[in-house]
Parts: structure tokens; C-alpha cells; sequence
């Protein structure tokens, strides 16, 4: 399904495999989906829920950077298949090429044939491009003989770090487009429709598209004009037939060519490799002569899978949910233990989204199992690994045994039932715009709490597969590295790629074409890794257009020039795997000096979920001799005010103190500055003296002294990145400011030390 994403769940325990979700195009066989390699829910149940309650509020529509570069170059992405030497759990078989003479030229040129083999489930992986900036990758399995299918698809929008990611099964007329709800809707349903593998439906095409509320149906004209060509690297047969379109919308040409077209038309062009293979397909304007593509597919592999090397129940919609939560289960407990839940129904509610969150927590969803039931709010049951506050906390005991109720107004009115079981801090909530539900309801539901009882699929975590991963960063590459297509094929093969635990995300180099980093299990997109910061401010859709690979496109080029020197200092120091530190925040009173307010920091930081930090605060007027020292380790927390430590459940991350936290937001733009190189604290660096011009925002800097003026004629800053990985060495900045009314002189002052040093250790304190 184009509209939330689909995903692929692993074939039960036990089972015969079936191919990778992630499979590597150049090869035959494909590492198998098993044991927890499920890659797993983002938004998309719950923003499909919104769109069917709320009307479906369209996006913005934009011309598609990525569909005008590709569909209108006719842009080849398919690698064909080589034979591996290894024993292959699940093969991938070639259709045989008929002998020549025996296929009729309608054949040839028919994308369905191509995608059918008497007795075998064909198995494909494309691309689906539209008029938004936001292309589909999907994975489907396709049982033309019984009319079923099941796929899978990574959705990029305009968050570059959270994708719709979901699973859809389709049996005849029925569709279940998320899992692990089970909710059955028609294929008809404009709700859920979208571009289907093939467009092409015999002599019609047969699409949706943003544009416009629906789609259409264009039917050929004529006979299809048929053309050789070399494109990058390969000999390609197209074959091009005139389209007539829909008679609605009546402004169809205004809106893919402009006001201004004095003459639209309309084409379908499909192509294939010259042994009949799908290449592309796409539906093309042509505006005033000039070709314009506003959808297609691309087709990076066609295979074709024996049936039986698949499980039984490989198209059930509930083995395939029972699979999802299962995966989903696993990589929560393999870090963190067994969590809790509330089953797959309880009461008018079921299952309907899971999803690992953060570094440790487990999201499930819950929706009322009627979805035309607008009279229940959806409930959210989250899993963390410390915990949390309570506001005016009520027991429940023993209605609810080991909970609490707590006052959340910005949560809900009812409140949010609160467990803090062994290594966990667990919370229930109502979430909705408009309804609500009663206390007793809530407390109700709460009652049916428990560990999670069903099965799991592994002892790991749903990581992907180094194969996988290649391949996901090739594809990625493919869609806008039109002048690398022969470098691509070649690092397919070669690139190597290693999972970073404490980033959680895999890293490797690409060749020529860099470092790439792709983050798992939640959300799989691809990251340049020199340019990452400017992918999340430009959005995911363009994450590969970022990379050096001569990427070009008018009214894009000096956009991207100028994010390439946007700057967040934070995420690069996310990805450290430890570090110690020390910050200085001065802010001296100009007219009474035993006033200044002087507080020190110093601490230490270990990946994933290791920190200490010890305080040197002013009190009035008075520095204080003794720290206030603190140390966060996974769920647990000890606090000392100098009289002895105190211990307890964590209520924050060991992240949120120090320079992680007074970097949140922090952003600056290095457009127009020579870096002088120097080595501070030991590491080669780059200095960058900032002027008011480059503080794009100065985030949560500005609330150490909530009067700093960066357009001050005081204002200095100057940045030390390292040039190794652009991390954050040394940050100074010094400026006039004010509060209350009262003239202050701000300083602040960060140093990071040590960086990815293996013998840096965080243990609790000793009484």
C-alpha cells in the first residue's frame, strides 16, 4: 500500500524462509527474513486512522524532484540476477526467455506477462513514484494463480527519520493494509488505493495519485511505438503508446503542466532489458513538447519463488500480525526483558500498532475494533526502562494491583494508569482529539495488564542483514545517481557495512560515493553520513540526493549547496559512543558582583544508557563547595546532595543534563566561513568564529540566560568541530544580555574529552 508503507513479516520459527525484505539485486538468492530481522512500525497506522476519521487532509503538492529526474530520463534501476554459489535456503528462479520466435510482439511488450509463471509466486521489488516528493519502496509476493498477494513498503515523507513502514495482505476483494490490526477494507476503497504492481491492466493504466481526491483511468490509443536504447549501461526496449485520460478532473493539464500549457498530452511508456524483464513503467505529460513523468514504477528485481519453500500460512492475515508482534517482542526483550501488554483484544479494542521507541521503550496501540467507532479514544500502553513522574498520584490497589493513577491533563482528562514493575515503568492513556473515556473505564482496561505471554521469534534484535543493508543503500543511490549507475552495481557487491550497537545503526562505506549509515530496527532510512544533518532538515525524500553523485536539478542545486553547512553539533555527538565533558555558564550581574551566578559541570557519558554529571551550582551569590552529583545508569538513579547518595528509579535519560541537553535545537550555518585548523583537547579540528549572521538558533543555550542578544555588537562565538566526524570538541560564547531588566555579561564554555574513549566507565557509587 502506497499510503502508510508495508513491510514484510519474518516466516514463523522454524519455518522455511522466504526472500529478504532488503534482498540484494545482484545476486539470485536473498538472505532469509527470519529470527527478528522484521523491520518495524512507524506512523503509519496511526496517521492512516487519522486520514480515515479525519477526512484525509491532503499534503501539500509539489513537483516530485525524484519523479521528474526519473520518469522523464526513463531512468533504469534494475540489476539483473547472478548465480551464487551458496545453498540458498529460498531460491529465486529466473523465468525462462521463450524461444525466439515463439512470443507474439503483444507479449513482449506486456509488463503483466512478464510478471507471471505458471506454478510460482512472483517476488518483486520496486519503487513507486508520484507526484509528491515522497517515493514508495516495496516488496511484494505476488500469487497471481489464487489472487492473493502480501507486501511491504518503506514510505519517505518529509520527517527524514520516521517513515511510514507497515505490511498488507490482500486475499481477492478484501485488503488488511495495516498489521497487526486486522481491520479488512475493499481494494476499492480510495482510502487505502494506490499505484498497484503492474499500472498497466491490459489495454487501460490504472492509478491514483495525490492530485486529486482518487485517480483515473487511462486507456492506450493506437499502437505503441517500440525503440532501442543505452541507458546508463543498459540496452533497454521501450515501448511507448498515447494515452487518453480520464474525462475527470477536467483541469488535469493545468495541473501537471501549469496555466500556461497551450497543449497536454499523455503517454505510457514501458521498458524492458532485452530478455523481456520490467525496467520501468511510467504515465507521462508531455506539455507543450516537453516530456514531464508524474508516476511510474521502477523495478529492481523480479524473481520467482517456488510455493513450496514458503510456509503454509505465508499469505494468513493473522500469521502474518502474530509474526509482526512477535519480532516486534523480540528485540524489546533481547535488550530489556519481558514487557508487558494487554493482548491482541480487550473489550471494544484491539492491537492495532506496535513499535520500538527510543533507546528503551515499547509503544502498542490500541483502536476500537470497529473502526467507524468514533465514541472510543484510542488507548496508548507504553513500556520504558525507568521511570517516569506522577502528579497527584492515586493508588489503585487492589483494584489494579502495583498501580497508580496520575493527573496528566496534557495527556488525557482521565488521567494514565501507572505500573513500575521490576525494570520497567509502564503507563496506559487515552489519546483522542475528541472523544474520551470514563475513569472506570481506563481502570477497567488497566485491570487486564500482563507480561507478554505469546511467542517470540528470536534472541536477537530485528536487525537487518549486511547484504540487506547494501542493498537498501544501492537502491537508495539508484534513484538520483543516474551518472554512478555502473559505480553502484559495482560497490553492490563490495561495500561492507557494520552495526554499530550503541548508535544503533549500521555504518560502511560506499565506495566512492561515502560513508552511509542506515538506522535500524525502527525506522530504515539511508543517511549520507557527512551530510545527515541537512537530510533531516531538508527531509528524507532527498537523502540520497545528498550524497557526492553529481547530483543536479534546477531550483534544488544552491538549496542543497546551502544545507550542506547547516550544522547541529548535538547529533554528531549522539553518535559517540562515550565522552567526558565540562561546561561553564557565567552570567555576570554588571552591577553587583556578589550576585554572579556561576554554575560547572563536569560528567561522563557511556552508550547506550551510562551518565554521570556533577554540579557546582551558585546558591545566592554563594558557589557551592560540594557538587550536586548524579548517576543514571539504565533504570536506575543515584542522587547526592554531599550527605550520602540516594538511589532509586531512573526519571531521565543520562542524556538529559549536561552538553547533549544544552545542545538540543542548537543550530548554526558555516555558509561563508574559512575554518582555521588547530588541535584542541587533543583532536584535529576545525575552528569556525561565528558572527550573528551564522546563529540560525541558539536552542536551549538561550535558556541558561533567557536575555542573550546574538544581534549584540558583544555577541562572540567560535566552534570547534572535530575533522573527524564534525563532533563538537569546544564551543565558546560570550554576549551581553539581560534579565529582568538587569545589564548581565554571559559566558558559556564546552569542552568534550576522550571522545569514543573505551576506558571510560560509569558504575554506581559506592555508599
Amino acid at each position: 500500500m502506497h499510503r502508510a508503507g508495508i513491510r514484510a513479516a519474518p516466516a514463523k520459527h522454524g519455518a522455511k524462509r522466504v526472500p529478504s525484505a532488503l534482498c540484494d539485486t545482484s545476486r539470485v538468492t536473498c538472505a532469509p527474513v527470519a529470527h527478528g530481522r522484521e523491520l518495524s512500525d512507524a506512523e503509519g497506522l496511526a496517521r492512516v486512522r487519522r486520514r480515515v476519521y479525519h477526512e484525509r487532509v491532503r499534503r501539500p503538492i509539489l513537483l516530485a524532484l525524484l519523479a521528474t529526474l526519473l520518469l522523464a530520463a526513463g531512468a533504469p534501476i534494475w540489476a539483473s540476477c547472478q548465480e551464487d554459489t551458496k545453498a540458498p535456503e529460498t531460491r529465486l528462479q529466473k523465468k525462462p526467455s521463450p524461444p525466439p520466435g515463439t512470443q507474439d510482439q503483444q507479449d513482449r511488450s506486456d509488463v503483466l506477462s512478464a510478471l507471471q509463471w505458471d506454478g510460482f509466486v512472483t517476488y518483486v521489488r520496486y519503487t513507486s513514484l508520484t507526484s509528491t516528493p515522497w517515493p514508495t519502496r516495496t516488496v511484494a509476493w505476488l500469487d497471481v494463480e489464487n489472487d492473493r498477494s502480501r507486501s511491504w513498503s518503506i514510505q519517505e515523507t518529509d520527517s527524514a527519520t520516521n517513515p511510514f513502514v507497515s505490511t498488507s495482505v490482500r486475499e481477492g476483494d478484501r485488503l488488511y493494509p495495516e498489521l497487526p490490526a486486522l481491520n479488512v477494507v475493499d481494494v476499492t476503497d480510495e482510502a487505502f488505493a494506490a499505484s498497484s504492481v503492474p499500472l498497466r491492466r491490459g489495454t487501460e493504466v490504472r492509478m491514483s495519485w495525490p492530485l486529486f481526491e482518487g485517480g483515473g483511468t487511462f486507456a492506450f490509443v493506437g499502437e505503441p511505438a517500440e525503440t532501442e536504447s543505452e541507458e546508463f549501461g543498459l540496452h533497454v526496449k521501450k515501448y511507448r503508446w498515447a494515452a487518453s485520460p480520464p474525462a475527470e478532473p477536467e483541469d488535469l493539464a493545468q495541473r501537471l503542466c501549469g496555466d500556461n500549457v497551450k497543449q497536454a498530452s499523455y503517454f505510457y511508456e514501458y521498458a524492458t532489458d532485452m530478455e523481456g524483464v520490467p525496467v520501468y513503467e511510467s504515465l507521462l505529460a508531455n506539455c507543450d513538447g516537453e516530456d514531464r513523468g508524474f508516476a511510474g514504477i521502477v523495478y529492481h528485481e523480479v524473481g520467482f519463488v517456488d510455493p513450496h519453500e514458503l510456509p503454509a500460512d505465508f499469505f494468513d492475515p493473522k500469521a502474518v500480525r502474530d509474526d509482526l508482534v512477535a519480532d516486534q517482542i523480540s528485540a524489546f526483550t533481547t535488550r530489556f526483558g519481558r514487557p508487558y501488554w494487554l493482548g491482541f483484544e480487550i473489550g471494544p479494542y484491539a492491537l492495532a500498532s506496535i513499535e520500538l521507541c527510543d533507546d528503551r521503550c515499547l509503544e502498542l496501540q490500541y483502536w476500537p475494533s470497529d473502526l467507524e467507532d468514533s465514541t472510543h479514544p484510542a488507548l496508548s500502553l507504553r513500556v520504558e526502562g525507568h521511570g517516569g513522574t506522577c502528579d497527584n498520584a492515586q493508588s489503585l490497589e487492589p483494584e489494579v494491583p502495583g498501580a497508580k493513577l496520575c493527573s496528566r491533563p496534557n495527556v488525557s482528562e482521565t488521567g494514565e494508569v501507572v505500573w513500575d514493575p521490576p525494570d520497567f515503568h509502564v503507563s496506559l492513556a487515552a489519546e483522542s482529539d475528541d472523544t474520551s473515556l470514563f475513569r472506570d473505564d481506563l481502570i477497567a482496561i488497566a485491570r487486564n495488564l500482563r507480561p507478554y505471554d505469546g511467542p517470540t521469534a528470536s534472541g536477537r534484535p530485528p536487525i537487518l542483514t549486511m547484504e540487506e543493508v547494501r542493498a537498501f543503500v544501492a537502491d537508495a543511490l539508484d534513484l538520483v545517481c543516474f551518472d554512478k549507475w555502473t559505480t553502484i552495481r559495482e560497490y553492490r557487491d563490495s561495500a561492507f557495512f557494520e552495526y554499530d550497537e550503541a548508535a544503533g545503526e549500521w555504518r560502511g562505506q560506499f565506495g566512492s560515493l561515502g560513508e552511509w549509515a542506515v538506522t535500524d530496527p525502527g525506522k530504515p532510512t539511508a543517511w549520507p553520513v557527512a551530510t545527515r544533518e541537512l537530510v533531516s532538515e531538508y527531509g528524507g525524500s532527498y537523502a540520497a540526493g545528498y550524497a557526492e553523485c553529481g547530483f543536479e536539478a534546477e531550483g534544488k542545486t544552491d538549496e542543497v549547496e546551502a544545507a550542506r553547512q547547516l550544522v547541529r553539533p548535538r547529533e554528531a555527538l549522539a553518535r559517540l559512543k562515550s565522552y567526558r565533558y565540562r561546561e561553564r555558564v557565567l552570567n555576570d550581574y554588571v552591577d553587583e558582583d556578589e550576585a554572579d551566578n556561576l554554575s560547572v559541570f563536569e560528567g561522563s557519558f557511556v552508550a547506550p544508557d551510562r551518565g554521570e554529571v556533577r554540579w557546582w551550582p551558585t546558591i545566592g551569590g554563594v558557589p557551592q563547595q560540594e557538587p550536586v552529583a548524579r548517576v543514571v545508569i539504565g533504570n536506575r538513579d543515584w542522587v547526592s546532595y554531599g550527605h550520602g547518595w540516594e538511589e532509586g528509579p531512573a526519571t531521565s535519560d543520562p542524556t538529559d543534563f549536561g552538553p547533549f541537553d544544552h545542545l538540543y535545537d542548537f543550530l548554526v550555518d558555516l555558509k561563508g566561513l574559512e575554518p582555521v585548523r588547530e588541535t584542541v583537547n587533543g583532536v584535529s579540528s576545525l575552528r569556525y568564529d561565528l558572527l550573528a549572521a551564522n546563529m540560525k538558533d541558539l536552542g536551549f543555550i538561550r535558556l541558561l540566560s533567557s536575555g542573550i542578544d546574538e544581534e549584540s555588537w558583544g555577541f562572540e562565538a567560535h566552534l570547534w568541530l572535530a575533522e573527524d566526524g564534525r563532533w563538537p570538541v569546544r564551543l565558546l560564547i560570550s554576549s551581553p544580555a539581560d534579565e529582568d531588566g538587569r545589564p548581565i555579561n554571559f559566558e558559556y564554555s564546552m569542552d568534550i574529552t576522550d571522545a569514543n574513549d573505551s576506558g571510560i566507565e560509569v558504575e554506581p557509587p559506592v555508599p
